[in-house]
């Protein structure tokens, strides 16, 4: 494996990471907001 295949894999794993994170963190605090609603 070369450097630059290393830096491109671990980009597209961290971007997909915080992309999941993003997604689970708004679910979380859009269900809070439902919850505080009722």
């Amino acid at each position: 494996m070369t450097t630059a295949t290393l830096i491109v894999f671990a980009i597209s794993i961290g971007t997909v990471a915080w992309i999941a994170w993003r997604g689970f963190r708004a679910e979380d605090a859009r269900r809070e907001a439902e919850e505080r609603d009722r």
